[in-house]
């Protein structure tokens, strides 16, 4: 991981810097609250630290069955991966930092689950997982797609055509 002054200004990441009807990384409270959060930190690593551990302690983890904004889980206070997910990639954005969702399986107690987590450029992308507080997030992620919620629909496709099993992990 490389890590670089903030914000960046870099158009190939226009896109993971930009606001969505998900991700209002715009929105005067989000931009207040990483100013608040960051207090002048201009290094990408370590407010991308910062940004982590401050939604993983705040949100509470409830299950949810919602298509979340990121001003909508900062109102509630609480959710499930999706919540975490774009809140902490709103955040992220408007600190300057190139992010985006992610969406896939996770393996957990011996099963694979649906899950979101995001993803921040630092040299490379670097997957972040808000709700498990894993930064990088851990080799049980699966990636199927990036974007917002609003792209999460393409899981459709492949929810019930997906079999998975692990063989050894040693």
């Amino acid at each position: 991981m490389q890590s670089y002054t903030l914000p960046l200004a870099d158009l190939q990441f226009a896109t993971d810097l930009s606001p969505t009807p998900f991700l209002q990384s715009t929105h005067p409270r989000i931009v207040q609250l990483v100013a608040d959060l960051l207090a002048g930190e201009k290094d990408a690593l370590q407010a991308t630290k910062r940004l982590l551990a401050w939604t993983y302690q705040t949100l509470d983890k409830v299950p949810t069955t919602s298509m979340p904004t990121a001003l909508e889980a900062l109102e509630s206070g609480r959710g499930d991966c999706n919540e975490h997910a774009v809140l902490f990639t709103a955040l992220a954005r408007a600190a300057g930092i190139p992010a985006r969702v992610a969406a896939g399986m996770v393996y957990m107690d011996g099963a694979f689950y649906y899950h979101a987590w995001s993803e921040v450029w630092l040299g490379r992308w670097v997957a972040i997982d808000p709700v498990f507080n894993q930064f990088p997030a851990d080799a049980t992620h699966i990636k199927f797609i990036e974007g917002g919620p609003e792209e999460h629909t393409a899981l459709l496709r492949i929810i019930g055509q997906v079999a998975m099993e692990v063989l050894d992990y040693r």
